[in-house]
């Protein structure tokens, strides 16, 4: 009889491992998931020898081969879904936003370079703080993204906080801020509410997976705390 033993282990890069035991010539007609043990039980098992001592006398049989799950220290870099808890304040502390997100790292303007640059290479646990000047965070105000409308062309149902969709000096899309309704007049500010503000990032890395393929393509992170299509 073969090794019917499940080999449960993680190795010395903290990598979780499925062995496929597998006669000469033609895969065994099984797999053993791993999922936490020593490192004496690897490397047995990598040379063909299972520990335990009723297999001890059938090494010949069978060879294992290995594959990868999931790296649990595995490194922020190109093509990574991370996910942060942050918070964000003004320059002199003042809290102003704070919660959970999912980014896609590597270039792909989910979030401010300069904070993707100071996670780069980090893992699991690692915690940065990072102060933005007004460019590295929403830029400096545009006043020409600044408007005043008439009331009876304000959509109804619209309030204060809410946005229009509109078009930019440009003629370029332009999303609007309803800012504030003051007796006939209606204005709105195309500017991000944090625009002209020096921010300080504090972010803790609590996840780090590969992407897949369809998040690579779409340029985000799907589920929870990413994108929702």
């Amino acid at each position: 009889m073969l090794c019917g033993h499940t080999h449960s282990i993680i190795d010395c890069s903290g990598t979780i491992v499925v062995i496929t035991p597998s006669y000469p010539n033609r895969l065994a007609p099984w797999g053993m998931r791993l999922s936490s043990g020593n490192q004496d039980d690897l490397y047995a098992c990598r040379s063909g020898i299972c520990p335990h001592a009723r297999c001890q006398a059938l090494p010949s049989l069978y060879t294992y081969s290995f594959a990868r799950l999931h790296d649990t220290n595995m490194n922020i870099t190109k093509d990574t879904a991370v996910t942060l808890q942050y918070k964000v304040t003004d320059a002199k502390g003042k809290p102003l936003d704070s919660g959970t997100l999912a980014y896609l790292h590597g270039g792909y303007e989910n979030i401010f370079p300069k904070v993707e640059a100071a996670f780069e290479g980090q893992a699991k646990g690692y915690a940065a703080t990072v102060d933005l000047a007004v460019e590295d965070a929403f830029g400096v105000r545009d006043e020409s993204l600044v408007r005043v409308i008439p009331k009876g062309e304000f959509p109804p149902g619209v309030k204060v906080g809410g946005q229009l969709r509109g078009a930019n000096d440009k003629g370029e899309p332009q999303a609007y801020n309803v800012v504030k309704i003051k007796g006939p007049e209606v204005h709105l500010d195309g500017n991000h509410p944090l625009a002209g503000q020096a921010l300080r990032f504090s972010g803790k890395v609590v996840d780090v997976r590969a992407a897949t393929e369809e998040e690579i393509t779409h340029r985000h992170v799907h589920g929870a705390h990413g994108h929702q299509h």
